[in-house]
Order: C-alpha cells, then structure tokens, then sequence
C-alpha cells in the first residue's frame, strides 16, 4: 500500500540512533519523508508519482541514503534497512514500554536501600544526598547505561549493533530507528558525555534533550560553557574543575565502585525482560518492521528499553526516591577507563 503524503507531519517523526556514527546528516527532510514512503512501497514506479519527480532524481536522492547503509535496492525496488513505527504502532509499542516500566521502578525501589549503601562507600561531600544524585547514579549509570551495557554483554535481546558503513564513517556501527510519535514515546531520557583534557575524565550530562518541544536550552549551554572552559587546557585538577561549575565528581575507584557494586541491579533488571521476552517478541512480530526485517529486533528493543526506563524514573520521582533538577536535566565529571568497553 502506497504512502498518503498528504498525511505527512516531519514535527511527528523522530529518529534516534545509538552506537557510533552520523547518519542524521544524510536525512535532509525530503529524504525523510521519502524513508517513510520506501517504508509503506518501495516500488520505483509508486515512488516517481507519489513525488511526482523524475525516476533520475528519486535514484539521486536515494544513493546517499544506501552509501549510508540506511536503505538498499532490491529487485528493482527499495527497502528500509532499520526498524520503523507508525503512529499506531508507536502508541501501542509505548505502552506496552510503561507497563515494563512500572516492573523496573518497583525492582528499583525494593533495591532503593543496597543503592543507599553502596553511594555510603563511595565517600562523597556530606552535602551531597543520595537522593540528590539519585537522577545521576540510578537513573542513568543504572537504568540507562548500566542495563545497556547488561544486555550488550548478554546479547539475548540486544544484539551488536549492526554494521552500517558510510564514505565519511567505513566503521561505524550502530541502532537505528524512525517512529511517528511524540517525543515523550521515544523515551526522553539519555546522556551525552564530553571527554575532558586528562586521559579517562568525562563530562557527562543526564536528562531530557527537549522540553514542551523544544530543545533543552540549559542543557547544551553548559555543556557548551564546560567545553570553551578546557578549549586548549592540556590538564586540569578535575576536582576543582567540577566544583567551579558546582558538579560532583567520580574519581575512578568511585566510578568502579558504583559500576561493579550495582551489577546485581542491572543484571536483575534485565530478568525482568528476559522473563517477558515471549510476549515482548510477539509485539515486536506484530509491527510491519517485526515482519518485514526479523533481524530489526535489537533497534526496536533498544527504543523500547529507552521508553521503558524513562517512565521508571518518572514513577521513582514520584515515590520520591529521586529528585529530577528542574531544568530536567543533570550533570557530573566521570573518571572511567578507556580500554573497557561500554555500551
């Protein structure tokens, strides 16, 4: 079935991705809307009159999109090579997510007093409450990174990221999705980190990347102060570079520390999938991706774990377990060793 273009909304499509590369500069809006139509009738002959273009321009605005590994030809006809939801299935898929996401919180809770001990040991500032850096440690080094490193290494749900070479990037590797939603439905948490002049330090930041649908201001301009502060700095005393700036710091043996002593939690979390995984499948094989590209499982499970824990640290802030900044989003220097893989 054709692709009704009249419907077409580019506000309500997002693409994520995660693992290493840059596809998003390969998606002018055209070429976006132009996926979705490959998504619906890949057919040459739909493609030209639904765009009433040229059979040479639609080849021309395709070739980027297969140089980046992002759609092949087949047969004459174009294919989709990642995982894409519409509005329905987007809506369904999300939640079924909160559903899980409300397992995760209870988990989260019932492990809330291990948690309190193990931020004893690290030996932090005294006026820094656990509940203040809860949104950091357990919403992000656990929920987030944590369990994606949990099933990077258990590779059941998530399998590595798919190779996806590009002229400009012939080793990037990574997850790739488009769904038709809002932004609170592709899971609106995540974190971004900055290295930092001395080997293995990194500034990392926790939260939301928009807020009421527009980009989080506040997040990027410290992000982008913390930068132009170590613009040619070959060392720095990260202690007092992190206080200057009112963030706490996570020396390495802190850093390790929180990672290794919370292992238990992020591989108890990840049973929780694992003994649902017969009917997250079947919703997966439900979606026109989940049959049409079997092998799209681990980009579709990648945004439903992001859906997932985010609605888990909404429903842990509203236990008042943790306390989310009320610019929605957090930050701290990170000591973390370079040679171990992480997700």
């Amino acid at each position: 079935m054709s692709h009704d273009l009249t419907n077409w909304d580019e506000s309500s499509i997002r693409v994520v991705m995660a693992g290493t590369g840059n596809p998003y500069h390969y998606l002018t809006p055209f070429r976006k809307q132009l996926i979705w139509a490959i998504h619906h009738d890949g057919r040459k002959s739909v493609l030209v009159r639904q765009f009433d273009i040229s059979i040479e321009k639609l080849e021309n605005e395709t070739a980027p999109l297969i140089q980046a590994t992002l759609v092949q030809e087949r047969n004459g006809e174009y294919e989709v090579v990642f995982f894409v939801a519409n509005e329905i299935e987007t809506a369904t898929v999300a939640m079924h997510a909160k559903q899980m996401g409300v397992l995760l919180a209870d988990y989260c809770e019932r492990g809330w007093p291990r948690f309190q001990q193990i931020y004893a040991e690290l030996g932090l500032a005294l006026d820094r409450s656990f509940a203040d850096l809860a949104f950091f440690l357990v919403g992000d080094r656990v929920l987030d990174v944590g369990m994606l490193d949990a099933l990077a290494r258990d590779h059941s749900l998530m399998p590595s990221a798919p190779a996806r070479p590009s002229p400009d990037m012939p080793n990037a590797s990574y997850y790739f999705w488009m769904i038709k939603g809002t932004y609170e439905q592709i899971g609106h948490y995540g974190q971004r980190f900055t290295p930092l002049p001395e080997p293995d330090w990194y500034l990392l930041t926790f939260g939301q990347y928009e807020v009421n649908r527009y980009p989080n201001l506040p997040r990027t301009q410290f992000e982008q102060a913390v930068c132009s502060r170590v613009d040619g700095v070959k060392t720095c005393d990260m202690t007092a570079f992190a206080d200057g700036f009112g963030m706490p710091t996570f020396a390495l043996m802190q850093s390790e520390h929180w990672t290794i002593q919370t292992r238990i939690e992020t591989d108890g979390l990840c049973e929780i999938y694992k003994n649902h995984r017969a009917e997250i499948e079947e919703l997966f094989n439900g979606l026109n991706s989940g049959k049409r590209r079997p092998e799209s499982f681990g980009e579709f499970f990648c945004w439903y774990h992001h859906v997932a824990y985010a609605h888990a640290i909404d429903l842990l802030a509203e236990r008042g377990l943790l306390q989310i900044p009320y610019q929605r989003y957090t930050a701290a220097i990170w000591c973390e060793d370079g040679t171990k893989s992480s997700f």
